[in-house]
């Protein structure tokens, strides 16, 4: 897949979680970033001191996407068909 369409991916993911996270929560950055990441993700965060989503690489934002998938469609009002194209777009990128 070309690296254009990925980038244009990832900015649009933190375009909107950047806009949805901290409406969920006061420590959105703790409770919603960090904890959704894999135990790898959070060492890597950690040890790099990210404290911003555009830190993160794709595959960290898509799983924190994912993992806040409820939160975020309850906020957003996001159907069923959203959360299809996530799971393909972490497919995707996992190709």
């Amino acid at each position: 897949m070309d690296n254009s369409v990925l980038d244009a991916l990832s900015r649009q993911v933190v375009q909107t979680l950047t806009a949805t996270l901290p409406e969920l929560a006061p420590d959105w950055w703790q409770s919603l970033v960090i904890e959704k990441l894999s135990f790898q993700q959070q060492g890597f965060a950690q040890q790099h001191q990210y404290h911003s989503l555009d830190q993160l690489d794709l595959a960290a934002l898509l799983r924190v996407a994912d993992r806040s998938w409820y939160d975020i469609s309850r906020h957003l009002g996001l159907n069923i068909q959203v959360r299809n194209w996530l799971k393909e777009a972490q497919s995707l990128r996992n190709r």
